[in-house]
């Protein structure tokens, strides 16, 4: 996916997937864009580059996809310019998002402007990649991981205990509903 222009970043993702990727004996394709572009020209535009043709030629092949899952407390799309774009029937419930798309907390996905905004392997390629990796910490985001697990588009978790334990008692709270 595209980049997130995060406040207070810990880890730069590009850096992290290379070397996960190259521990594993394997390539990381860096996505040199930013994760939600403004101007459809322009998205359309950066698509059209060769950097990124030969990023979405190898989508088909990935056999692995890792992100990170982010709370409402992490999201770029809080940045009033960002809010402008999200759905009205998602907005109040957003409770985090992961590969780029915006989550409410039964993993339905916000299909609205922001998303079409996205620079990001398109769901199809995605939801083909046999191992879709999120990764989490913290207790905090136990309604963002729920929501991710739900939607399909991450299938392994990698986490710590805390925040497992948060998961399981909102899936545990959901069920009782």
């Amino acid at each position: 996916n595209g980049w997130a222009s995060l406040e207070n970043p810990t880890l730069e993702a590009g850096a992290l997937a290379q070397a996960m990727a190259g521990a594993c004996g394997g390539k990381a394709g860096v996505f040199p864009a930013p994760l939600y572009i403004q101007g459809k020209q322009l998205r359309q535009d950066l698509w059209a580059q060769p950097a990124l043709m030969g990023l979405r030629e190898a989508y088909g092949r990935m056999k692995a996809a890792v992100t990170g899952i982010s709370s409402t407390s992490t999201l770029a799309v809080r940045h009033p310019l960002w809010r402008q774009y999200l759905s009205p029937p998602l907005e109040g419930e957003l409770v985090g998002s992961v590969f780029g798309r915006l989550l409410g907390p039964q993993g339905k996905r916000d299909d609205g402007p922001l998303e079409r905004r996205l620079m990001a392997v398109p769901e199809e390629a995605l939801l083909s990649t046999p191992c879709r990796m999120g990764i989490a910490l913290g207790r905090h985001k136990g309604a963002a991981v729920a929501a991710a697990l739900r939607s399909g588009l991450v299938n392994l978790l990698v986490t710590d205990v805390s925040l497992a334990l948060a998961v399981l008692a909102e899936e545990e709270r959901d069920s009782r509903q």
